[in-house]
């Protein structure tokens, strides 16, 4: 399960989470506030039974994070558009999965 912390806005939440249901790895979300996406997605990899974590803070920046790596494995800066939302929500799926990660893109 990707364990997604966050404290910013539904809509961006609603995408990254889209993301991850399409590559078909569950999820479950849970709502922190006062912290940056990276210190959001480190706890929620050390929360996660699959090592992997998001954490979205209150402007709308995204991370996402392992257990094992000292830094983020993407970031996405808040004002992105739904389509790199989702494409990071697939990707924070595809590396619980083992699949080649997708390019990030508008398109």
């Amino acid at each position: 399960m990707v364990v997604v912390l966050s404290g910013g806005p539904d809509s961006v939440v609603r995408e990254v989470l889209a993301g991850i249901e399409e590559e078909g790895v569950p999820s479950t979300v849970e709502t922190v506030t006062g912290q940056s996406a990276t210190a959001l997605a480190i706890r929620a990899a050390a929360q996660s039974p699959l090592q992997v974590g998001i954490g979205v803070d209150a402007d709308g920046e995204v991370s996402v994070c392992h257990v094992k790596l000292e830094q983020p494995v993407f970031e996405l800066a808040g004002g992105s558009s739904p389509a790199r939302l989702r494409t990071l929500g697939h990707n924070a799926a595809r590396i619980v999965a083992g699949l080649p990660l997708r390019t990030v893109t508008d398109g």
